[in-house]
C-alpha cells in the first residue's frame, strides 16, 4: 500500500529579475522578486579559485561560498572550480539557492548552495558529459547549455539540457545544431504560457525561443542581429511602461542595449567601457532598476543606473570576477514546509497497508490529512495526437505521439542513445520510495521482428536501479525478454525467450517488491529475480535504448503504460463495480441510461429531474456520428423513467444546432422555476453572443418542446462554459449557475445570476486569484465550478485544477464575490466534483474522484462544518478500473439519483475501439441512508 509522503515539491518557483553569466562562452542567471523595500545582494564568483561570494551594496561579502571541487575526470583526481552561477527557488523552499556550474574538464557537475548558511546542498555529476557551457534558471527546471568537442577540442555543436535539480534527473534534452554561448530564461511576453528562452549563438546573434516548458523541441520565435555582435543577456522586467519583460544585452563594444519583448530596439547606452557579463537588480538607493556588470578587462563589478556607472566594486588583479548575479531576499529555506507545491508533488511511499479496507478511509478527512494513502499511480493509453502532457518526455523529436500509442526512438550517437518516458502527474514527476510493500508496472508493447545488436527494445527502469527490463529477437526472429538487475552491488543479466505468435502486442507486467522482480509476459510468468535495495526516490522510465556506440536505430512502441499499487486488469479477469456495501434492503439500481455504441460512443454531461407526474427526466449529450471527442456532432435528447431508472423510454431530442450554433451542443443542467416551469441551461452560441457561452430554455409542457434560447452569460467577447448539472436556487429564490469564463486561455471561475426566476441574468466577479504556478495556471488554473447553499446562507464552490485535487471557495453575498480559492481535503486527479445540499439537513454532499492516475475511483463524502471536514467516505463505485466524471444528482424522498460518465481506463476492457474512445452513461439510485452508513468493512 503506498502513501504520500508530505515533502517539498523538487521543482521551480520562478522568481522575478533575473541574472547572468559568461565570458566567451556565457552564463545566465534566473530573476528574483523583490522582498518589500529591501535591496538585491550581488553575487559574484573569482577566476582561478572559483569562489562565490554575496556582496552587500557596499561591496563588501556577506557570504562566501566554497569555491573549488575535487574529482575523478580521466581516471585521475582533479581540483576544479566553479565557472558559472545561476539563482533561482529550484527546490520550492521559499527562499532562493544558488546553482553553480563547474565547467572547466570533461566531467561537468553542478552545485547547489543554500546562501543563508552558506553550505553545499549537494553536489551532482552530469552523467552527459560534455563541455557544460552555461546554466540558468527557468519555470521548467535548471537549464545548462554543453557543448559537443572534437578530439581537438574544437566545438562542434550545443545542446540544452532541463534538470529538476531536486531529484537530480534530467527532465528533457535537445539538439540545437548550432554554438550556443549564453542562455537565460524568463517571462518576456504576457501573452505565452511559461518563460521564454533566450541565447546568444557564436555569431552574436540573439535567439528567442518559445516557452522553458516546451525547450525540448524548441522554436525560434524570433532573433536580433548587431553588428557588434552581442556576448550576453538577459531578461528582466526593467522598463515600467512596457507590458512583460525585456531583453537586457551587451556587444563586443560594451553597449548596453535594451530590446522589447518583440525584438524592437529600446534604449542604447554606449559610454561604459566593454563588459562581459550583465545581471538586473535593484542593488543601489537609486531609483529604479540597476544592471550589474563586469568590466571585461579589469573583472571588475559596475553598477549602472540609467546608463551611468553609479559604483564600481573592484576585485583582485589575481583574481577577478568572473560571474555576476543578484539575489533577492536571503532568509532561511524551509524544506519540509507543509505547502500547496509539497502536497501537490509528494514522494510516494511504497508499504504494506495496516488496513484492511482502503488505506484512504478516514474517520475524518481534513485539511491536514487529505491526500493520505492515495497513491500516485499512473495510466495512460495516449489516445490524443501530440498531447505532451501525458508524461515527461526526453524529446519531442525521438519520441511520437501519432494517437493511441507512444514511440520512442534511440540510435548509436551517445546523446541519442536512451529516448523515453518518465510518468507524472501534469509535469511533476512521480516519485516513489520503497519500504516494505509492492507495486506494478505494465505496458502493452509491439515485439521486434529482428534482433539489433545493442538494442534495447520496450526498456523500462527505475531512474536509479536496480533492475532494467527491455527486449530484443534472437537470430530466429523470437522475442527475448531480458532482466538486467543488481545483486550484491554487482550487475547481471537474465534471458527468456518468449514465443509470441502472430499477435501484433504483447502485454508485459512486472511484480516488484523491495526485494524481488517478477516478469510476466502475456499474463505468465516468466522470470523471478532477487536484486539489492531500491536507490530512493525514484521515479521510471519507458522507452527505448541503444548500448552500442553506433549501433542501429531501436524503435519501441507502447499502446499503454501502468504504474499502480493493483495489478492490471487482463481481460477475463473479475473485479468489484457498483457501489460497495449494497443491502438487499437497500432496493439500489446499477445501470446505465444509455450504452455506448460504434456509431454513438459517447453519452454524457447530463441532469436529471422529477417530473409533476413523478417520473424521472433526464437530459444529457448524445454523440451520434462515430466520435466522442467534446467537439465531436453532438444534441441534447430526453429520456423518461416511470420506474425510478430500472428502464428508460426511447430518447427524443431537446435541442440541437440552431442559428448562430458553434460546433455541437453540450452541458445540460435543469431547474423547476416558481411558475412551475422546466428551466434547461446548456452551451451553445446563438447569433447575438460573439462567442459561445450558456443559453436557457424554457418548458412548459415537462420537457416536450422548448421555447426559444435566451442568452444567460455576459458578451466580454470571451467564451463562457458552465459544467451539466449546475443550476441551483438558493433560499432567497436567487437562481445561480457556476460558470467560468476563458481568458487568455486562463480559466476564471464565476457566477451568473437571476433574481427573477430566469428570466434576465447578470455576472458576479470572478474568483481571485489562487496563487498557482504559471504552469497549473495556463494548464487547468482552478475550473469547472460546482456549488451549494450552506445552512447559514454561504456558498461553497469547489473547482478542479491540476494543483493536486479540487479548491475550495466561499461566498457571503450570493455569489456576487468570492474569498480566495484554497487546496481542499478533496484531492485527487484533475476531474469536476459535485456538490448538493442534503434536504431537510445541514450537511453538504460531495462527490469526486479520490485518486491519481485516471478519474477514479468514484467517493462520497459528507460535511456537516461548510466543508471544513469530510466523513463517511464511501465508494460509490469500486471499479479502479474505469473512469467516472461529470456527474448529476438529485433528491427525492429517501433516495438519491445519480448520473455519470462511465468508461474503461484500460484497452483490456475495451468492448470495441472507438475515436477517441467510448463512454456510457451511468445511472445508480440508492438510498439516503447508504451515505451515512459506516461500511461492513470498516
Amino acid at each position: 500500500m503506498v502513501e504520500p509522503v508530505r515533502e517539498r515539491k523538487p521543482r521551480m518557483k520562478y522568481l522575478k529579475f533575473v541574472i547572468c553569466v559568461l565570458v566567451g562562452c556565457l552564463l545566465r542567471i534566473e530573476g528574483l522578486a523583490l522582498c518589500g523595500d529591501s535591496l538585491e545582494h550581488i553575487v559574484t564568483v573569482r577566476s582561478r579559485d572559483g569562489l562565490v561570494q554575496v556582496l552587500d551594496a557596499n561591496g563588501n561579502a556577506e557570504r562566501t561560498l566554497a569555491g573549488s571541487v575535487t574529482q575523478a575526470a580521466q581516471g585521475t583526481l582533479q581540483n576544479t572550480r566553479n565557472f558559472r552561477i545561476a539563482v533561482g527557488d529550484v527546490l520550492g523552499a521559499g527562499a532562493p539557492q544558488i546553482i553553480t556550474a563547474v565547467a572547466d574538464h570533461l566531467d561537468p557537475c553542478r552545485r547547489l548552495f543554500d546562501p543563508y548558511s552558506g553550505r553545499e546542498l549537494g553536489l551532482r555529476w552530469s552523467r552527459e558529459g560534455r563541455w557544460a557551457i552555461d546554466v540558468a534558471v527557468s519555470e521548467a527546471g535548471a537549464l545548462t547549455i554543453n557543448e559537443k568537442r572534437d578530439a581537438s577540442g574544437k566545438p562542434i555543436s550545443s545542446y540544452w539540457n532541463c534538470y529538476d535539480v531536486g531529484a537530480n534527473e534530467r527532465l528533457f534534452h535537445t539538439e540545437f545544431g548550432v554554438e550556443v554561448v549564453a542562455i537565460d530564461a524568463g517571462e518576456l511576453s504576457t501573452e505565452n504560457a511559461g518563460d521564454e528562452v533566450a541565447t546568444i549563438n557564436r555569431q552574436g546573434a540573439i535567439q528567442v525561443w518559445d516557452s522553458a516548458k516546451h525547450a525540448r523541441d524548441p522554436v525560434v520565435l524570433f532573433q536580433i542581429h548587431s553588428e557588434t555582435r552581442h556576448v550576453d543577456l538577459t531578461i528582466a522586467e526593467i522598463v515600467s511602461t512596457s507590458p512583460g519583460g525585456e531583453i537586457v544585452a551587451t556587444d563586443m563594444q560594451g553597449s548596453l542595449r535594451i530590446y522589447s519583448a518583440t525584438g524592437r530596439l529600446l534604449r542604447v547606452w554606449s559610454s561604459l567601457a566593454p563588459v562581459s557579463r550583465i545581471a538586473v537588480g535593484d542593488v543601489s538607493d537609486r531609483p529604479g532598476i540597476e544592471i550589474v556588470a563586469l568590466e571585461r578587462t579589469s573583472g571588475d563589478v559596475l553598477v549602472v543606473s540609467r546608463g551611468e556607472v553609479v559604483q564600481r566594486i573592484e576585485s583582485k588583479s589575481d583574481l577577478p570576477f568572473v560571474d555576476v548575479a543578484t539575489i533577492g531576499a536571503i532568509k532561511p529555506l524551509n524544506l519540509d514546509r507543509q505547502s500547496l507545491v509539497a502536497r501537490f508533488n509528494a514522494v510516494n511511499e511504497i508499504r504494506r497497508s495496516a488496513a484492511t479496507d482502503v488505506a484512504w478511509r478516514v474517520d475524518s478527512l481534513t485539511f491536514d490529512n487529505g491526500g493520505e494513502g492515495l497513491f500516485r499511480a499512473y495510466n495512460c493509453l495516449f489516445t490524443i495526437p501530440n498531447y505532451w502532457d501525458y508524461g515527461v518526455f526526453s524529446s519531442q523529436t525521438r519520441c511520437a505521439l501519432p494517437g493511441k500509442k507512444f514511440v520512442a526512438r534511440a540510435s548509436g550517437d551517445t546523446a541519442d542513445d536512451h529516448h523515453f518516458l518518465s510518468p507524472s502527474f501534469w509535469g511533476a514527476i512521480n516519485q516513489y520510495r520503497m519500504v516494505d510493500g509492492r507495486f506494478y508496472v505494465a505496458w502493452r508493447t509491439q515485439p521486434p521482428r529482428k534482433g539489433i545488436e545493442g538494442g534495447r527494445f520496450s526498456d523500462v527502469m527505475p531512474s536509479s536501479g536496480p533492475w532494467e527490463v527491455w527486449c530484443n529477437a534472437n537470430p530466429d526472429g523470437q522475442p527475448v525478454w531480458s532482466v538486467r538487475i543488481q545483486r550484491d552491488g554487482a550487475w547481471r543479466e537474465e534471458r527468456v525467450v518468449v514465443d509470441s505468435g502472430p499477435a501484433e502486442w504483447m502485454d508485459v507486467q512486472l511484480i516488484a517488491d523491495s526485494r524481488q522482480l517478477i516478469l510476466q509476459v502475456n499474463q505468465r510468468e516468466r522470470l523471478r529475480v532477487t536484486h539489492d535495495a531500491y536507490q530512493d526516490p525514484f521515479h521510471l522510465y519507458f522507452g527505448s535504448r541503444q548500448t552500442h556506440v553506433g549501433g542501429a536505430e531501436v524503435v519501441s512502441s507502447f499502446r499503454e503504460v501502468y504504474v499502480s499499487d493493483r495489478p492490471y486488469p487482463w481481460t477475463g479477469q473479475q473485479f468489484a463495480e457498483g457501489p460497495e456495501d449494497v443491502r438487499p434492503t437497500d432496493d439500489a439500481v446499477v445501470g446505465y441510461l444509455l450504452k455506448a455504441t460504434p456509431q454513438a460512443p459517447r453519452s454524457s454531461e447530463g441532469d436529471m429531474i422529477v417530473t409533476r407526474s413523478g417520473d424521472l427526466l433526464a437530459v444529457y449529450s448524445f454523440y451520434y456520428d462515430g466520435k466522442g471527442h467534446d467537439g465531436s456532432p453532438a444534441r441534447l435528447v430526453a429520456s423518461l423513467s416511470k420506474d425510478d431508472g430500472r428502464t428508460w423510454s426511447p430518447t427524443w431530442t431537446v435541442a440541437d444546432r440552431d442559428k448562430g450554433s458553434q460546433g455541437n451542443v453540450m452541458s445540460a443542467s435543469l431547474l423547476r422555476a416558481t411558475n412551475g416551469d422546466l428551466l434547461l441551461a446548456y452551451y451553445d452560441r446563438t447569433p447575438t453572443m460573439p462567442a459561445k457561452g450558456m443559453v436557457l430554455r424554457r418548458s412548459m409542457d415537462e420537457g416536450r418542446s422548448w421555447s426559444d434560447r435566451t442568452v444567460m452569460t455576459p458578451g466580454t467577447g470571451n467564451r463562457h462554459a458552465a459544467n451539466n448539472a449546475c443550476l441551483t436556487r438558493l433560499s432567497t429564490g436567487r437562481i445561480v449557475l457556476a460558470v467560468r469564463e476563458y481568458i487568455g486561455g486562463i480559466r476564471w471561475p464565476y457566477v451568473c445570476y437571476s433574481d427573477d426566476d430566469g428570466r434576465t441574468w447578470k455576472a458576479g466577479q470572478h474568483v481571485p486569484d489562487p496563487g498557482l504556478t504559471r504552469q497549473q495556471k495556463r494548464g487547468q488554473n482552478v475550473n469547472e465550478p460546482s456549488l451549494c447553499e450552506l445552512a447559514d446562507g454561504r456558498l461553497l464552490m469547489t473547482m478542479r485544477s491540476i494543483a493536486g485535487g479540487q479548491f475550495f471557495s466561499w461566498s457571503r453575498d450570493a455569489g456576487e464575490t468570492w474569498e480566495k480559492p484554497i487546496l481542499s481535503p478533496l484531492l485527487g486527479e484533475c476531474s469536476p466534483a459535485v456538490l448538493r445540499r442534503i434536504p431537510g439537513t445541514e450537511d453538504i454532499l460531495a462527490l469526486w474522484t479520490y485518486g491519481y492516475g485516471g478519474r477514479t475511483p468514484l467517493v462520497s463524502a459528507i460535511s456537516s462544518d461548510g466543508g471544513k471536514t469530510w466523513k463517511h467516505l464511501k465508494l460509490i463505485e469500486q471499479s479502479r478500473y474505469h473512469a467516472y466524471c461529470y456527474a448529476s444528482c438529485v433528491f427525492r424522498g429517501d433516495r438519491v439519483y445519480l448520473s455519470y460518465m462511465h468508461f474503461p481506463l484500460f484497452s483490456s476492457r475495451f468492448r470495441f475501439e472507438a475515436e477517441p474512445g467510448y463512454i456510457d452513461y451511468r445511472f445508480v439510485s440508492l438510498p439516503r441512508a447508504w451515505f451515512y452508513r459506516k461500511t461492513g468493512r470498516d
